[in-house]
């Protein structure tokens, strides 16, 4: 079986797997055959995870930052109000 022809099979598969089924089953089946998939798809997945891994993690330090600012603003309330007192 040539490559192509294997490509064009695993590509075949993953097509009904999104039809039919779940973003998480399609993820899975990606992994599955990741080793199968031309090097050029294989690069092209591993950046693609790579971004949506740190977008989420510059997205979980956005919202730590948010949530330190709203504590500091908390803690200087609470100041102001014990020093007015």
């Amino acid at each position: 079986m040539s490559d192509q022809t294997a490509y064009t099979e695993i590509a075949n598969e993953l097509s009904k797997v999104v039809e039919n089924g779940t973003e998480a089953e399609a993820r899975q089946f990606i992994m599955n055959h990741f080793k199968e998939l031309p090097d050029e798809i294989q690069r092209s997945l591993a950046l693609d995870v790579f971004q949506e891994a740190l977008e989420e993690e510059v997205a979980k330090q956005d919202m730590l930052v948010e949530l330190r600012k709203e504590a500091a603003d908390v803690i200087n309330g609470l100041a102001d109000n014990e020093v007015s007192e």
